[in-house]
């Protein structure tokens, strides 16, 4: 072999070798790569599931983009419980979520769940962000309860003042599911109002298995309020204001974010006509080109506008992981 020869094989040969310390060390890097785990509870099924199912596809949307695009060599997977939005299935799916070895929590949906699992988030110390739960106790909740919506009473008090100030109502009934969150925003709204000189002539409690109010109604309208503020989630706000208009046509109807939910149209169908109901999701020209952003990418994976908490669900997604990518 001549000495050309010889230097073209030493050549080919040192390519050879390069090559194959390039997929090498490609291979590694793979398989270097950390898998992570999150966890979620959410209401997928029951009658809170219309909030459970986008807040799901909300955050399926933003681990796929994690996933695809970050920098950190770190691949997110998620668990998911479904809880039925009840208290104590919360804390067991949180109870099988540590088990599964999750580094933080997307969810519970209601306050009463997030109230229901904060001691245990705390004492694992283990980050829970809640998307919608919006009681004031959850400001208290400790260390590790976070939540990308406002507290109740920052809506509440916009509302007592439109109704007073801008509706010239000065006597209500209050019509209230009794658990943590919708209770919450019925006694927001009732301090507001009186603080600022409205009356409130009565206050009807009803606990969640209950769907038909009708004793309830008839207590509040004895009273002779000029509106009624109904508090509930979407399902018992669909039912409430039918109920309400089967006995009376005319009263004026109020309430909160809760009834910008499809499901209470659905429910109520043209009952919901006149309803003045509170709200902090602003137009998406307010919130600039990040929410037309998600909004255009949450329409384009499912064919379908995203439902009340979804953006929260996406961005307390998109939080808990670039935490953790940091």
């Amino acid at each position: 072999m001549n000495k050309f020869w010889k230097y073209k094989f030493a050549n080919i040969l040192l390519f050879l070798f390069l090559f194959y310390v390039f997929l090498i060390s490609c291979s590694k890097e793979k398989k270097a790569q950390q898998e992570i785990v999150i966890g979620a509870i959410l209401p997928l099924t029951g009658d809170l599931s219309s909030y459970g199912v986008d807040t799901r596809k909300s955050i399926d949307l933003a681990l796929e983009e994690f996933n695809t695009n970050n920098s950190c060599n770190v691949r997110f997977k998620l668990f998911l419980e479904d809880s039925q939005g009840d208290p104590k299935m919360a804390v067991s799916a949180f109870n099988k979520l540590i088990l599964n070895k999750v580094v933080g929590i997307i969810g519970p949906i209601t306050s009463a769940e997030v109230l229901s699992i904060a001691p245990l988030a705390n004492a694992q110390k283990i980050v829970i962000i809640s998307p919608s739960a919006t009681s004031v106790d959850i400001s208290r909740a400790g260390s590790y309860i976070f939540r990308t919506i406002n507290a109740d009473n920052v809506e509440a008090a916009g509302m007592a003042r439109f109704v007073l100030k801008k509706l010239k109502i000065n006597k209500v009934g209050i019509l209230a599911l009794n658990t943590a969150g919708t209770l919450s925003y019925a006694n927001s709204f009732e301090n507001f109002f009186i603080k600022l000189g409205g009356n409130v002539l009565i206050k009807e409690l009803f606990l969640p298995n209950k769907k038909v109010y009708r004793t309830k109604i008839l207590k509040v309208l004895d009273k002779k309020p000029l509106a009624i503020y109904v508090s509930g989630y979407s399902e018992a706000i669909g039912r409430m204001i039918k109920q309400i208009r089967e006995i009376d046509k005319n009263i004026l109807l109020l309430s909160y974010q809760s009834a910008e939910d499809p499901r209470v149209v659905e429910i109520a169908k043209d009952a919901v006509n006149g309803l003045y109901f509170s709200s902090t999701t602003l137009p998406p020209k307010v919130l600039g080109d990040a929410y037309k952003s998600f909004l255009e990418k949450f329409y384009n994976k499912y064919n379908k506008k995203p439902g009340i908490f979804a953006p929260e669900a996406y961005d307390a997604t998109k939080l808990l992981l670039s935490s953790i990518c940091r």
